[in-house]
């Protein structure tokens, strides 16, 4: 296990690093206590692109769990928007044990929780717009999806065109 996560994380980093380079916009979500950023590759990654770490709380886009989660991007004014704590909610869903249907409830809450993901995605696609219109239209477009689209919906809407005089079909 600890082999695979170090390729993991060596890939992972690989991949910010060269987005970075080339002067795009990276994200790297993980659960708050992730020992994620301990590996040697994610720690000099996160160094190396002046990352920062901000906090968005699943209940903030209504989840029934708090679910800490620690956004890392170089983008600080994106970082800023993206943070949310708990809005003060009376209760959370302890993660711990089983759902009333028999599932955990770790796994329950591991998708993102749509509300919470179309904020993300919201603040990214707009901050993306902003940087496209001030820098290079050359840069990798960011694929949004609604969770209905096909990967030809997404691929087309994001503006892919396959090389070799190939289309999307």
């Amino acid at each position: 296990q600890v082999a695979i996560g170090n390729a993991l994380a060596t890939a992972t980093a690989a991949m910010i690093n060269a987005q970075h380079k080339v002067g795009n916009l990276f994200e790297l979500e993980r659960p708050a206590g992730s020992m994620m950023v301990a590996l040697e590759p994610i720690k000099d990654m996160l160094a190396s692109t002046g990352a920062h770490a901000d906090q968005r709380d699943a209940c903030a886009g209504g989840a029934p769990w708090r679910t800490p989660l620690i956004l890392h991007t170089a983008t600080h004014e994106v970082g800023r928007q993206l943070v949310a704590k708990c809005p003060g909610c009376k209760t959370h869903i302890r993660l711990r044990g089983r759902a009333p249907n028999g599932v955990d409830w770790t796994k329950v809450a591991s998708p993102y929780w749509p509300a919470w993901a179309r904020q993300v995605a919201r603040i990214w696609s707009a901050a993306i717009w902003q940087c496209r219109q001030i820098t290079s239209v050359d840069q990798a477009p960011m694929m949004i999806t609604d969770g209905n689209d096909t990967h030809n919906d997404v691929l087309r809407n994001s503006g892919f065109t396959p090389s070799g005089g190939r289309s999307l079909k």
